[in-house]
Formats: structure tokens, sequence, C-alpha cells
């Protein structure tokens, strides 16, 4: 279920420190054997290491509520984005959901684990890569993306700011998927006609 995406978006570096895969759920322990650490397409899509994923649904459960114990997370994608699998009930094959921190929310994709990366090289285009190009083609000296970066919203789509190529830029991915779990549970308790004054930062 890897070959396709493999094909489309080759392998460009592998993490050395993968970790032990004693507390990675059942249903995701084949990728994390084949390809955990990996980047690909210089930043495009990446697989989790065991650490990374670790505090990769930390991060998820502070932003979603209910998601802890129900879903666990794999990969994350160039605008630091968390692709999770819905694992309650021991399911071997649970439906895809992206976590995005820009937006605030998580998507459902109603695609299966078994058909997720066939539909990340496909037609569908869950992961927006044309949208990707077009960032690189705006930032030609921009580089591979580190396995700890990401390309984040300035002005994060949940408080107004435009799904542009000028409104992205680089960012260290878990402090700005922090900074945006803040800002959106900040969001969530305005009322109707109040606006953010001001921002801090805290942690």
């Amino acid at each position: 279920m890897l070959a396709k995406l493999l094909e489309q978006f080759p392998v460009t570096v592998r993490e050395s420190e993968i970790g032990e895969l004693t507390d990675i759920p059942v249903p995701l322990r084949g990728i994390f054997e084949s390809v955990a650490g990996a980047t690909l397409a210089d930043g495009f899509y990446r697989f989790h290491t065991v650490e990374s994923a670790r505090r990769g649904n930390v991060a998820s459960a502070k932003l979603i509520k209910g998601f802890e114990g129900r879903f666990s997370v794999f990969a994350f994608d160039w605008l630091g984005r968390e692709l999770a699998v819905d694992i309650r009930d021991g399911q071997l094959d649970g439906k895809v959901i992206c976590v995005d921190p820009g937006g605030g929310e998580y998507l459902t994709t109603d695609c299966p684990l078994s058909e997720w990366h066939d539909a990340v090289a496909g037609e569908e285009d869950p992961l927006a890569y044309p949208f990707y190009q077009e960032w690189r083609a705006a930032n030609p000296s921009a580089g591979p993306l580190g396995y700890r970066q990401a390309i984040g919203y300035k002005v994060p789509l949940f408080l107004g700011g435009e799904d542009e190529v000028h409104n992205l830029d680089f960012c260290d991915r878990e402090v700005y998927f922090e900074l945006c779990t803040q800002l959106a549970h900040g969001a969530r308790k305005l009322g109707v006609g109040e606006t953010v004054q001001s921002i801090s930062f805290s942690g």
C-alpha cells in the first residue's frame, strides 16, 4: 500500500533514530517498520518516528477534544497537518483523519488506512500537492524541509488568514502547532462580534 506513494514521491532523507515499536498500535506497525522517519519529496510528506508520533498524539489531543485513545498519528505533511487513523475497538483498517493546526480543526477523509497512500499519490490529492509546488516555485531557494520544520500560515485560517502562498512561511512544526492550538482555543471562546485584541504565547 506504499509502492505507488513512494514511486510518486521518493524518499529524500530518513531519520536515523526510529525507536522501539512496542507502543505503536498494531494497525500502524507495518508502516513504521517500512518507512518510519522517512521524508518524501523534500518535505511534502513525512512519516513519524516513534518519539515524534508520541509528541504528535499529545499535540493533536490538545487541539481536538476526544482524540486521545481514539486515534493515533503516523505521518504529517508540509503544512504541519497530522495524519492519524481511527484505532477504536481494535480496528485494523480504520479511517484516516487530518488534524489541521492552521484550520484549528480536524477533517475526516472517509478513506481507510489501506487506501490512504494511494489516494495521496493519486488524482484525489487530499494534501494539495499542486499548492506545495506553487509554494516551492515562489521560494526556489527554500531547500528541503527539516524534519522539525513546516510551512505554516502567518495568519491561521480560523482567524481569517488567506489560503494563499503569501500567507505561508517557515516555522518550527511543533511550536506552530502549539501556537495554533492556543489561538484556536481562545477563538472558540469569543462571543458574537468579539475580536482578538492581543496574543501571548505560553510554554
